[in-house]
């Protein structure tokens, strides 16, 4: 029994490491888990298909399933505990499948530490609280959970059955997925049924899901609606929910289940626009490391699919920042999807990106200073809530005067 443990921890030092860093944010994620019912999004968990069709319903549909009594607050926080484990789970199996040890991994893994250092990585989102809040927590463990299933399996006819119902289920946990997480399924699409030529056949099955969760997409927004009415659906929460468990804020009810395509924004879009551009220049050195290996890899190669790939993540996600103010969530997203997307295709021995990522690191390597000068910058952006990067939200007032948004960021 001795020589059986030095053993396991030998064959496994890497992944037992790796899980011993995000001790950390396992603690954090402990500790924000039991304030869920603090948080409008906590009514995410009462409200279902039996109120009506509509967007932000499937989680409410489970978890009425699951627990048709009355719920305290352990119940729910014991749900966004495990869906955060989870999530901690797979992103550590994403990374460990895609990055190996050895010198040719060494420019995906260096591109991985700068996702880290920036703001807009998964493990802020959990140390921030956020995941213990928001939907996109449970549509990061289909997505993760999906790009496992892409890495190993693609091209198997029940693949594509699931990627429908993972998709599927990601826009009915909340619509925005649409312009967030499933810009990377697209993408991932597009370099599928273009690897070794055009394949027809995987063109369209894949345009066959797009036009599917497409028409999901168009139903939530034209034909979402409520069958109750809002007081009845506060007092049934009321009845069912301890008040650590749901706050059934009556505002929150309004603005997610009610004011279907309403314009949040208001009066506010188009300074909320112009931090949008503002945040776009603070984050270009950071964003440039991320495009450039592509629009490299296709001009050495000649071939288009290297920068339609990283251009349909940018043209799907753009919208949401347009439409709606939750910056923060929105940035999460992209970035992750263009992590990600970086990660699959290396693993996959793409020879022309392996070549462009080799020669941007040679780059960082011979002026090492540019690389540490970039690192210290990207450590110094931040966000505090859901609203955005906040030195944007900083240049945004001192030109054009505060908002009553500000006073959630400072």
């Amino acid at each position: 029994m001795p020589k059986t443990i030095p053993s396991f921890v030998r064959k496994y030092r890497l992944p037992l490491l790796a899980a011993l860093c995000l001790v950390p944010t396992v603690i954090n994620v402990i500790r924000y888990s039991f304030h869920i019912g603090e948080w409008w999004p906590s009514v995410h968990y009462f409200v279902g298909y039996d109120t009506g069709f509509g967007g932000r319903k499937l989680i409410g549909t489970i978890c009425g399933w699951l627990f048709p009594d009355y719920v305290t607050g352990g119940v729910v926080t014991g749900i966004v505990l495990v869906a955060n484990l989870l999530l901690l789970l797979l992103l550590l199996l994403f990374v460990l499948r895609t990055v190996k040890p050895g010198d040719a991994m060494t420019p995906v893994a260096a591109v991985l530490v700068l996702y880290v250092v920036q703001p807009f990585n998964v493990l802020q989102f959990c140390n921030r609280g956020m995941s213990a809040g928001f939907m996109e927590t449970y549509q990061l463990v289909l997505t993760l959970g999906w790009l496992l299933l892409f890495l190993r399996w693609r091209g198997r006819w029940w693949y594509y059955l699931l990627t429908l119902l993972v998709a599927a289920a990601g826009c009915l946990i909340h619509h925005t997925f649409c312009c967030t997480l499933f810009p990377l399924f697209v993408a991932l699409f597009v370099y599928d049924m273009t690897d070794g030529g055009f394949s027809v056949k995987k063109a369209v099955v894949y345009g066959l899901i797009c036009l599917a969760i497409l028409s999901l997409f168009v139903s939530i927004w034209l034909f979402g609606h409520m069958n109750v009415d809002i007081d009845t659906l506060q007092a049934d929460i009321v009845r069912r929910a301890a008040p650590d468990a749901c706050g059934a804020d009556k505002e929150a009810l309004r603005q997610y289940y009610y004011d279907y395509g309403s314009n949040n924004v208001e009066g506010l879009q188009s300074l909320r626009i112009v931090e949008f551009v503002f945040s776009l220049l603070l984050m270009s050195p950071i964003l440039a490391v991320f495009y450039w290996p592509w629009f490299a890899a296709a001009r050495h190669s000649r071939q288009c699919r290297y920068w339609i790939v990283p251009v349909v993540i940018t043209v799907l996600t753009i919208p949401v920042f347009l439409r709606t103010t939750d910056y923060t969530r929105w940035w999460i997203c992209w970035f992750f999807g263009l992590m990600a997307l970086l990660l699959v295709v290396s693993h996959d021995g793409n020879l022309p990106l392996k070549e462009a990522l080799e020669r941007m690191w040679l780059f960082f390597k011979r002026r090492w200073y540019l690389a540490v000068l970039l690192l210290v910058y990207a450590a110094q952006l931040y966000y505090i809530s859901y609203e955005g990067l906040v030195p944007a939200i900083v240049l945004r007032n001192f030109l054009f005067g505060f908002t009553p948004y500000d006073s959630i960021v400072f």
